[in-house]
């Protein structure tokens, strides 16, 4: 015994087959065939009146489903939107604000981040320090750095990088975060084997300079505070690049000459 529903899908599969409506004698030899038709429709014309109804129905939902956006689309156009309202780019905080579309927390429930949300949608936003410890953001920064180097024929100095757009790559601290150090991430990505007949020659001495400009600067011996402070202005190699390079911190001011 068929349901209607199954008389139908077998007429649809019919219909798809030939590209057309059946004539009643291309029933013949048919499973249902055209008696079946007839007697659950009382015609088969009627069922072909039924099939196509179906037919139309279903192309509308499809239609329906296309045209349905995910979530994450309407959260990008509303982000969009919101950029048009304010007449400028929007930033986080523009989103923690009550009654916000999307909100904050929507964002970070769709995206990961609320600043992963705004550059999808076309907007700079900082990396964060939690945001730059996923594969994803990981590797872009990997990317942009190799790109950057490229670009400059050479190692890209503290300065370079925390001058650079904070939407590809972040400030040297979260770098440090992330990798240990900014040489550290030199060394992931294969720079310092690129570039080291050039960092060779000019590396160490670059520290040992710095190091004895951040004397003066102290007016005595400098601790590694007084050098981490400095390295997050992006004028100083961090404490840490020191103490891989010559031991300790006590080595590093014996090697510049500082007692």
């Amino acid at each position: 015994m068929y349901t209607k529903e199954q008389l139908l899908i077998s007429l649809s599969a019919v219909i798809g087959f030939l590209g057309r409506l059946p004539q009643k004698n291309e029933m013949k030899g048919k499973r249902p065939g055209l008696l079946i038709y007839e007697k659950y429709f009382g015609s088969f014309e009627q069922a072909l009146v039924e099939v196509q109804k179906k037919i139309i129905q279903n192309s509308v939902k499809k239609a329906e489903k296309r045209e349905k956006k995910s979530p994450r689309q309407k959260a990008l156009e509303a982000i969009r939107e919101k950029g048009v309202k304010l007449g400028r780019a929007p930033v986080i905080n523009d989103f923690r604000e009550k009654g916000s579309i999307p909100s904050y927390r929507n964002l970070i429930r769709i995206f990961g981040s609320a600043s992963m949300a705004l550059r999808e949608a076309g907007f700079s936003a900082k990396i964060s320090p939690s945001e730059a410890k996923t594969e994803g953001i990981k590797k872009q920064i990997k990317e942009e750095i190799v790109r950057l180097a490229q670009n400059l024929g050479r190692l890209p100095t503290l300065k370079e990088v925390n001058d650079f757009d904070k939407a590809k790559i972040p400030t040297v601290d979260i770098i440090e975060t992330v990798f240990g150090s900014l040489d550290d991430l030199f060394i992931e990505v294969g720079l310092i084997d690129c570039f080291k007949k050039v960092r060779a020659k000019h590396f160490e001495d670059s520290m040992i300079k710095k190091l004895q400009a951040l004397a003066q600067i102290t007016g005595g011996i400098p601790s590694v505070f007084d050098c981490d402070a400095l390295a997050k202005r992006g004028s100083m190699f961090c404490s840490r690049t020191y103490v891989r390079k010559f031991g300790s911190w006590e080595n590093s001011l014996k090697k510049a000459g500082i007692e």
